[in-house]
């Protein structure tokens, strides 16, 4: 029996991408304010204040509550046959793939992600295959081996 592994690239994004972005405009934001840096804003040129760069910080709170749903849910997924890996924030539960409540795909989020959920923990995880899909009209098709594979197993 073949094995499907999950995308570590995915895995690494989703736990802390948004992260890494959230501090990369959190520092902007503090540079701007602290250099008292000139912006453009609809054509004229001011001096950055809190009064004009605050957009910033709405930036960076969706991404930081971003990452607090979705850091310790992001997961790595390995399935063998009959049993099932699932790495996330650092443990590895293994698993027998009997004990697998359900395997959906999200749908409209690309690339395809997928949500697992196991029957003995309350847990919900989240993975991510590979880029091997379709869209079209914001509909996401999953065409890789491992998306037929949970298709015919769940």
């Amino acid at each position: 029996m073949s094995q499907y592994k999950s995308s570590k690239k995915y895995y690494y994004f989703y736990r802390f991408g948004f992260l890494v972005f959230g501090v990369i405009f959190c520092a902007v934001w503090f540079f701007l304010l602290i250099s008292n840096s000139t912006i453009k804003i609809n054509g004229n040129y001011e001096i950055a204040e809190f009064q004009n760069t605050w957009w910033f910080l709405i930036i960076v709170g969706i991404l930081l509550t971003l990452h607090l749903l979705l850091s310790k849910k992001a997961s790595y997924i390995e399935i063998d046959g009959k049993s099932i890996n699932i790495q996330t924030c650092g443990r590895i539960n293994k698993s027998d793939v009997d004990k697998v409540e359900f395997i959906k795909q999200i749908p409209n989020v690309k690339p395809p992600l997928y949500k697992l959920k196991m029957k003995d923990d309350n847990k919900t995880y989240l993975f991510v295959i590979n880029n091997l899909y379709v869209e079209f009209s914001g509909f996401v098709k999953d065409y890789s081996s491992m998306s037929k594979y949970l298709k015919e197993k769940f």
